[in-house]
């Protein structure tokens, strides 16, 4: 399954890959939980309106297989574009330097 996607110039990455490529550790159930916290995602981890339409954040239905290869069911991905990272990049290191941020 493809985590990272490019669409013309822009490349929209998984959340669990922005989670494993950010300087401090932090796994995807965490950055989650810190994007909701900070008005960025809402519950469902759906982006808000405002920053898809900024070009942060954006979701994706993909399909779910069953062993015979037809779809069973279809799902919500949320992607992070170069933007949505470089946000969220500063904010992780925002919560790292406060202290409110744990790692463990």
């Amino acid at each position: 399954m493809t985590k990272i996607k490019q669409e013309g110039l822009e490349i929209w990455v998984e959340m669990l890959i922005v989670a494993k490529i950010m300087k401090h550790a932090i796994g995807r159930t965490k950055l989650f939980k810190l994007l909701r916290d900070n008005g960025f995602l809402m519950e469902g981890n759906i982006p808000y309106q405002h920053c898809v339409d900024s070009g942060e954040f954006k979701m994706e239905l993909r399909p779910r297989y069953d062993v015979r290869g037809q779809i069973v069911q279809w799902y919500a991905v949320t992607l992070a574009s170069t933007k949505g990272i470089k946000l969220i990049k500063k904010l992780v290191a925002k919560e790292k330097e406060g202290g409110t941020f744990e790692t463990a």
